[in-house]
């Protein structure tokens, strides 16, 4: 909520510039269009242009990001379309909304195995643990500890089908973990 009062504060100046011109102006203005201090009516204004990146962060680790142009013709609309985002940074052609995803990430959903990586840490891997596509990794595990059923698992790879299985096989595999030890 704070890095909003920047921008609250632009908004907030520009509608006291605005009522003040008003009153200044005199009882005849009331029948008198709005104008902006260019001389410019109101709806003849340009419309503000930013460049808007969303990136949703997924409990997975996996981060992405989308990139899109908005135009904005009344700040009160835009900030309702990104209700529920977090600002992370803002510049004058520019602002950068996030947001921590409390699912797994499409990558994931799409393609995610649990495997181990040449190093011995669990991983997650785009695709089946022999294309070596690591995603995240997450600790080392004592594969001499395993059960042969267990290895052979992760030497294959096991299929992410959901989130529960995803908080779960990693549950299950941190009692294997050599800092556990």
């Amino acid at each position: 909520m704070k890095r909003l009062y920047p921008m609250m504060a632009i908004l907030l100046v520009g509608l006291f510039i605005y009522s003040g011109e008003q009153k200044a102006e005199g009882s005849e203005s009331m029948n008198q269009p709005p104008r902006d201090t260019d001389g410019a009516k109101s709806w003849e204004q340009d419309p503000l242009v930013l460049e808007v990146v969303l990136q949703r962060s997924y409990m997975d680790g996996v981060v992405t990001e989308e990139r899109m142009e908005e135009t904005i013709w009344a700040m009160e609309d835009f900030w309702a379309t990104y209700d529920g985002w977090e600002v992370i940074n803002q510049s004058d052609n520019q602002i950068i909304f996030g947001k921590e995803m409390n699912e797994l990430s499409p990558v994931i959903k799409k393609n995610g195995y649990f495997g181990v990586n040449d190093e011995g840490e669990l991983t997650i891997f785009d695709g089946i643990p022999e294309n070596q596509k690591a995603i995240q990794s997450f600790f080392y595990i004592d594969t001499d500890k395993l059960e042969s059923r267990k290895s052979e698992e992760l030497q294959k790879g096991i299929k992410i089908n959901s989130k529960d299985q995803y908080l779960s096989l990693i549950k299950e595999y941190e009692q294997y973990s050599i800092s556990n030890q």
